[in-house]
Formats: C-alpha cells, sequence, structure tokens
C-alpha cells in the first residue's frame, strides 16, 4: 500500500475515536460532589459494620405509598403519642399524646380498620414521648416510660406524679396493669419494637430529665442521651452489656419479619452540655445511621452510594444513599411489600429542600423511603404532608399503614386518621 494511504488510514482512525470521545457519557458525580447523607455515629467494640453496594441503576419501581382520610375530628388532635398494633385481636391501640391546647392526654383508644373506640381512662397517667409495643407472645401491648403530666420540668413526687416515667404497664384488651417501676432507668423520646424470634421487646436509647442530668455531688451536668439495650421477658428488664449504635433520642425502629432483625434509623444527641433545651438544636447531632440487632448484637448497616441517571447530556440524581439525617420520624415493617417503610420527621437544621419544608428550627420531612435488608430505596407519597412527632403501625388485618397525629411546620397539631397503601408505582426522580 503507497505510503500516503496508510497517512490517510490512520487520521480516519483517530477521527473516528474522537468523534465517539465526544459523545461519551461522561462519570457520574463522585459521592463527595452528591448530596448524600452522612452515616452517623459508628461505635467500636462488639458492633459489627456491614459494607453494601449500589445497583448502577435505579430500582425499577420504588413504588407509591397512597393515603386517604380514613376519619378526622375524633379523636383529638394530638402528637407525642404511642401507637402500636395488636395482633391478636386485629386493632391499633393508641394512649396519650399531647394536645392543641397543651394538655397531655390519658386516653386510650382503639381503631378497627373503620373507627376508633375510646376503651379506658384509667391505668397510666396522662404522658407524652413514651413508646409501646404489642408483646405477641404474652397477647398484650408493652408501655414503658414518658413524660408525665403536670408542669414540664417540676421534679416528681412519686412514680405517680410530675416527671419523667420509669413504669411498665400492660394492656390486654379489657384494662391496664402496672408490672413493675424497676429496671431501665426513667426517661423519653426512646423506641420499643417486639422481637419475635427472641420472644422479647426490645427498647433502646432516650432522654432523660436535664435535673436527673445533674451530679448533686460534683455539680457536672451528665448528657441526657442514652445509649442502652433492654429486652423484656414479660417478667422483667434485662440490661444487655452490648456496644451499638451512639447514645440518641427521637430515633425509630421496626422489627424486619422476613430478615429476622430489628431496623433502627436516625435520632438526635445534644453535641453541647450547655444547651440542654431539646426545641433548641443549634448544638445537636442528627443521626442518619441504619442498624440491625439480631438479638446478640448490633449491627451497622453502611449506605450505598447515590444512584444516578444519564439523561439529556447530563447526570440526574434520582436517590440519596438513604434518608437524609433525622428524628422524630416513623418507621414500620410492611408485610406486603416486605420491606421496613420510613416517613417524615426533623432534622434540626438547615438541608436540601427536596424531601422537607422549613421549620421548627430545621426541616421538616414529607419524604418515605423503604429499607430491603441491603439498602434504602426512595418512595412517593400521595395524601400526606411534612410531619413529625406523629405515630404509623401497619394494620396487618387490613394490610394497610395507619398514620395518626403529629406536627406540621407551623405546629399545627393533626388530628386526621390516614390509611395508606403502596401499590407498584414508577421510579422517583430526586434533584440533581
Amino acid at each position: 500500500m503507497p505510503q500516503v494511504s496508510w497517512v490517510r488510514w490512520i487520521a480516519v482512525v483517530a477521527g473516528f475515536a474522537l468523534l465517539v470521545g465526544c459523545d461519551r457519557k461522561p462519570s457520574p458525580p463522585t459521592a463527595e460532589g452528591a448530596h448524600v447523607s452522612a452515616v452517623a455515629g459508628a461505635s467500636a467494640g462488639s458492633a459489627t459494620q456491614a459494607a453494601t453496594s449500589a445497583p448502577a441503576e435505579p430500582p425499577s419501581s420504588p413504588g407509591i405509598i397512597v393515603f386517604d382520610k380514613s376519619a378526622t375530628g375524633y379523636p383529638s388532635a394530638r402528637y407525642a403519642h404511642a401507637m402500636t398494633y395488636d395482633s391478636k385481636r386485629g386493632v391499633v391501640v393508641m394512649m396519650g399524646g399531647y394536645d392543641a391546647q397543651d394538655k397531655r392526654n390519658v386516653s386510650t383508644l382503639e381503631w378497627d380498620g373503620a373507627k376508633w373506640t375510646h376503651v379506658s381512662k384509667d391505668g397510666p397517667i396522662p404522658r407524652e414521648q413514651h413508646a409501646m409495643a404489642f408483646d405477641v407472645a404474652r397477647g398484650v401491648t408493652v408501655l414503658f416510660g414518658g413524660y408525665g403530666t403536670g408542669k414540664p420540668h417540676d421534679p416528681p413526687a412519686s412514680e405517680y406524679e410530675t416527671g419523667v416515667k420509669s413504669e411498665t404497664w400492660t394492656w390486654d384488651g379489657k384494662a391496664w396493669s402496672l408490672r413493675t417501676s424497676k429496671g431501665p432507668q426513667a426517661r423519653y423520646w426512646h423506641a420499643m419494637v417486639y422481637d419475635a424470634p427472641r420472644e422479647s421487646v426490645l427498647m433502646f436509647g432516650g432522654r432523660i430529665h436535664i435535673d436527673d442530668a445533674l451530679d448533686d455531688r460534683t455539680g457536672v451536668r451528665r448528657p441526657v442521651q442514652l445509649g442502652d439495650t433492654w429486652t423484656w421477658d414479660g417478667e422483667r428488664w434485662t440490661k444487655r452489656n452490648v456496644s451499638g449504635p451512639k447514645a440518641r433520642w427521637g430515633h425509630a425502629m421496626a422489627y424486619d419479619s422476613k430478615r429476622g432483625v430489628v431496623v433502627l434509623f436516625g435520632g438526635i444527641a445534644e453535641k453541647s452540655l450547655s444547651n440542654p433545651d431539646p426545641s433548641n438544636s443549634i448544638n445537636d447531632q442528627v443521626f442518619g445511621d441504619t442498624w440491625t440487632w439480631d438479638g446478640e448484637n448490633w449491627t451497622q448497616r453502611a449506605s450505598p452510594p447515590a444512584k444516578w441517571r444519564y439523561e439529556r447530556n447530563e447526570w440526574v440524581q434520582i436517590g440519596e444513599s438513604g434518608p437524609p439525617p433525622r428524628a422524630f420520624h416513623s418507621m414500620v415493617y410492611d408485610e406486603e411489600r416486605g420491606t421496613v417503610i420510613l416517613y417524615g420527621g426533623y432534622n434540626g437544621r438547615g438541608g436540601s429542600d427536596t424531601y422537607g419544608l422549613r421549620g421548627w428550627g430545621g426541616w421538616l420531612f414529607e419524604d418515605a423511603w423503604e429499607w430491603d435488608g441491603e439498602q434504602w430505596k426512595p418512595l412517593m407519597t400521595t395524601g400526606i404532608g411534612p410531619v413529625r412527632h406523629h405515630q404509623m403501625v401497619y394494620d396487618a388485618a387490613r394490610k394497610a399503614l395507619v398514620a395518626f397525629g403529629g406536627l406540621t411546620r407551623d405546629d399545627t397539631v393533626l388530628g386526621d386518621t390516614l390509611t395508606g397503601t403502596a401499590p407498584a408505582g414508577k421510579p422517583v426522580r430526586g434533584s440533581k
């Protein structure tokens, strides 16, 4: 072949390669350049960390939760109440809370899928920020702790007067029974859930009263957040000497029956001992970590990288590595989807408005996520807005989520009963 032909051939090949290179997709942004939620609070000791990897493409059908207003006007609007699902009788149980008139509620109510019924005003004193879980093995609802009736910062003269509580109560559908006042330290804003394989109720964390954090001997104030793990076997509480999530309050837990573990996400803790006011969270640390409990140990689950899609000559982020850090959210296990669903909450400071609205000194979220045992995936929602201090449970008899109460960004107290189902939907598009 003549020499000029070789030169021409080389030039053609080089030109083609240049054209291909110009049309090639750029690499997606790195995690450092994306708005990715931080994983906080890894602990040493027996706690382990499980690494996960993200798929190259977003989930094909993350789904949508459709909420409908099933009841309004009764019961009274409230927040910081407690709810759980009684699988023995097929009803949702709700107790206590703080109402729009700044009063703590004493009522116990039950939801049968059509209406709420007031079933008791006896038993635990009016309270808020307590926790409940249904003990399947013994067929009763278990209640622990909370903030009792009266002025917010009056120290209690007895267990039945104002203050942070340490009693354990059970509800059998007919009456409340005080089981014990011994065991875990008095607390509020803790989380409890039934752990089926171990036939026990699991409790983690919470907040103690500011007065209880002051050492009378030294005058030094200890942190108000707790990081202890307890289990209730129907007779007594047992403290589990394990390491795991950092001390916190306002977190949420749910039992994942498909994988046989308890899932914990989020929460808040004070960074500075000079900031005891929970409504002033400038110095607070808000968590965005995910942990699982297998009955013996806590394991931190690492969030995968952000997920991206290339369209119209640019990369578009279609999901975060997981829910942004938050507290005062709700989490339930959806038996139909086989995933843990998280909704709402508050992050205590500014942040991306992709998932929430500014309010209460921080961001109030209106996003939903589901945990499939490996990663968080975003969900779409309709019929529900940004909310914190609400409650949501899974009604297995009717295969639906039931949400009640909470606070909006302007501190409006909600009193609507919402029921939600999660049929298949379209992928969720997030922000760049």
